[in-house]
């Protein structure tokens, strides 16, 4: 089989050169991730497109999540003097406003890229699972602090509700901030382990 050279080139590049690869890499992992879990949400969605009733009920990591970010919340909360009612999708301080937890509050897409990084990256498969597993559980309190804060306003200030409607982009913003000194802090420690 004959290989044109162009395209020779362009996989020796690749082979050769670790930041493209990992570029690569990253962006295929990213984008397979974010998809899988949004088609996993349709999966999971009883008035969606493919909606399946067996998965949904025995294969549903979605509402894992957001049943978990949802009681640990309700948890702190009650922790801190407020009495609280939940259900599958909301939460709900006394006195308070309703929040709904959907998809797009799970911070699914800040999972999907922390993941698809950390794969990506060439480092032993031990140092990255120790990191993934770090990064998981930073980007899992982090949304359970926003949510405990938002609940707080929704008591103590529902009149100023329409000022919350930024959250989503402002706890990206604040996360990716975290995620990225980790990331920093991790590739200078591993760069400074490895010229010694």
């Amino acid at each position: 089989m004959n290989i044109p050279l162009k395209f020779k080139t362009i996989l020796t590049t690749l082979k050769n050169n670790p930041a493209i690869k990992f570029t690569i890499v990253f962006l295929i992992l990213y984008f397979l991730f974010d998809n899988a879990n949004k088609f996993f949400n349709n999966v999971n969605t009883p008035t969606a497109q493919y909606y399946n009733p067996y998965i949904s009920e025995h294969f549903n990591y979605i509402q894992l999540l957001r049943t978990s970010l949802i009681l640990s919340t309700v948890k702190i909360m009650e922790m801190l003097g407020y009495f609280m009612m939940y259900s599958k999708t909301q939460i709900l301080a006394l006195n308070g406003i309703p929040s709904n937890i959907n998809y797009s509050c799970l911070g699914l897409g800040v999972l999907s890229f922390w993941v698809a990084f950390v794969l990506a990256f060439p480092k032993p498969i031990k140092q990255k699972l120790r990191f993934l597993i770090k990064g998981i559980v930073a980007i899992f309190f982090l949304n359970v602090f926003r949510l405990v804060i938002l609940t707080i306003l929704t008591v103590e200030i529902p009149n100023e509700i329409e000022y919350f409607t930024y959250h989503h982009d402002a706890f990206t913003f604040f996360v990716y901030s975290i995620l990225f000194a980790m990331i920093y802090f991790w590739v200078k420690k591993n760069n400074i382990v490895s010229q010694n």
